[in-house]
């Protein structure tokens, strides 16, 4: 079958996040959407926010006044529930402004949110290719959009996958959470 041209998904900072069959952006676009983040975390408004329930919607709405596309989370309780990293496509993350909205401030500690948003960078383990009988194998490095990718998807590829087949990132993330979560008790 023909490769389709399909939207890409945005990540929490807003870049592009590329699908197996996208059309590569315009040159300077994400340049141009880079340079309207940096200068939104660069700002006195952004920088000045207080680190209280306030700051924190403050903040990601003017991500969304900025025309970026809100920030995304995936919350502790949903990734023990699934037990791995899910992929953007899931639907399992939501607009981190609800969430801060949904549980609002702490009453008893100087207003701060009740979520606690948290950025984990990683590596994927299994970052390509792999046989659908055999996904231990990492395959070829082939870049997002390239004729070669595209062949492969359609040779029966799959995509890659952010975690080992035992999971291992996704159970380390859980056991932080519930630290945090004794932690913020017991404090």
């Amino acid at each position: 079958p023909a490769a389709t041209a399909e939207p890409a998904e945005r990540s929490a900072g807003g870049m592009q996040q590329p699908h197996l069959n996208q059309v590569a952006p315009e040159p300077g676009e994400e340049l141009a959407e880079f340079q309207v983040v940096m200068d939104l975390l660069e700002s006195p408004d952004f920088q000045g926010a207080p680190a209280t329930y306030k700051g924190q919607v403050r903040r990601l709405e003017m991500i969304e006044e900025k025309g970026l596309p809100p920030l995304q989370v995936i919350s502790a309780r949903k990734l023990a529930e699934l037990g791995r990293i899910p992929r953007s496509t899931e639907g399992h993350a939501v607009k981190a402004l609800d969430e801060v909205k949904k549980y609002g401030s702490d009453k008893t500690v100087n207003g701060r949110s009740r979520v606690i948003l948290v950025f984990f960078s990683h590596r994927w383990k299994r970052p390509n290719w792999c046989r659908p009988d055999s996904c231990e194998h990492e395959g070829q490095d082939l870049d997002w959009g390239s004729d070669e990718r595209k062949k492969a998807g359609e040779d029966g590829w799959v995509c890659g996958d952010p975690d080992d087949s035992a999971h291992t990132k996704a159970k380390a993330l859980i056991e932080w959470a519930k630290y945090c979560q004794f932690a913020s008790e017991v404090m």
